[in-house]
This record gives structure tokens, sequence and C-alpha cells, in this order.
């Protein structure tokens, strides 16, 4: 009987614990999305406050004008039309609400709500 391990064996081991740290810090790191998904979200979620924050300056001008049109994301921004399919802004009891969702780079995102109250989720079934 020898003493220890043998060189195969030791190789498999050291073969093994590469390989774990090949795949697992990817996995605990990014998690289930990848990092362009998290940044892409992260944008869109950032586009639609910019949006929001201008509609919501809009509307206070209009009111100290006196002025009681709509407002329109294409009025307080310059959206990429080809990125969003849907901007609106809404005025409820003297709140500004907006509701966008994106197409192409912004597939499946969705933003909806108020200064207070934002809810931006990602359906990633489209992609």
């Amino acid at each position: 009987m020898k003493n220890g391990f043998g060189i195969l064996q030791i190789l498999i081991v050291i073969l093994v614990i590469v390989l774990i740290l090949l795949f697992l810090p990817t996995k605990l790191l990014v998690g289930d999305k990848s990092i362009k998904e998290r940044s892409s979200m992260s944008l869109f979620k950032s586009n639609t406050n910019i949006i929001l924050r201008y509609a919501e300056d809009t509307h206070a001008l209009n009111k100290i004008m006196g002025n009681t049109s709509n407002i329109t994301c294409e009025e307080v921004s310059n959206i990429d039309l080809n990125d969003y399919s849907l901007c609106e802004i809404s005025i409820i009891e003297d709140q500004v609400n907006i509701k966008v969702i994106g197409k192409n780079k912004f597939d499946g995102y969705t933003c909806v709500g108020t200064k207070e109250n934002m809810a931006c989720t990602d359906d990633l079934t489209n992609r």
C-alpha cells in the first residue's frame, strides 16, 4: 500500500477546482441576467425617469401659464421612436404618470408609474 495520493489523482482534483473556478464566479456575479441585459434595463429606467422629470417640469410651467394642453413624450424629450413602442404621459389628480414600453434594444421592458411609485419590468420571454 502506498502512502498519499498519486500524481493522476492530484491532477484530477486540480482540474475539478479549475473548472469550478471558471464557471462558478460568472453565475455568482451575474446571476440569471447578463451584464448587457441589466445595463439595458438600467438605461431604460433612467430614460423613463428623465422623461418623467421633464414632464413634471412642463406640467408645473403649464399650471403657472394657465395652459391645459396634454403633455407628450415627444414634447419633453428627444426619444428615439425606434426603441420605444409606447410613451404616454397623463395627469391624474395633479400628478404626472408615465407609461413607457420599449422595443428593439429595449424589447420587453416596461415602466409605469409616478416619480414616487415607478415600476419597471422586463419580459424576457420576448428575447
